[in-house]
């Protein structure tokens, strides 16, 4: 079992590589990853290590959370919609339809026209991010 002080450690590590990675993903458009490491005197394989540690912590702390879903019901279909139907359906479509947050600040905004497929794929990759 990890003493706290090494547990302290290693969120502090973590918490540093984070802003890091915030940090090369916020960089200028006609920047590299390569650049941008060497800039900042940062090894691009340990850059990419970290991120990889990052990405692990963010896992951890979803799939420890215990995530509340709420059943909604099937939409009803019209077989013919009116026109005030298909300009709210319009708005509905972009709008946004729910957000999530982590524990490491990623937020992701699914739209109202998403469909399963999209959510199913979404977290598959974050499950695998």
């Amino acid at each position: 079992m990890k003493s706290k002080e090494s547990q302290v450690a290693a969120q502090f590590r973590l918490n540093q590589w984070a802003l890091e990675v915030q940090e090369c993903m916020n960089r200028p458009k006609d920047m590299t990853v390569g650049e941008w490491c060497e800039q900042h005197n940062i090894k691009k394989a340990n850059y990419y290590w970290r991120l990889k540690r990052v990405r692990q912590a963010c896992l951890e702390q979803v799939e420890g959370s215990s995530a509340n879903f709420i059943e909604l019901p099937a939409p009803v279909q019209q077989t013919m919609p009116s026109a005030s139907a298909l300009a709210t359906a319009a708005n509905d479509a972009s709008s946004t339809a729910a957000v999530l947050h982590t524990a490491c600040g990623i937020s992701i905004e699914i739209k109202g026209n998403a469909t399963a497929g999209f959510i199913k794929n979404l977290i598959g990759v974050l499950a695998n991010a």
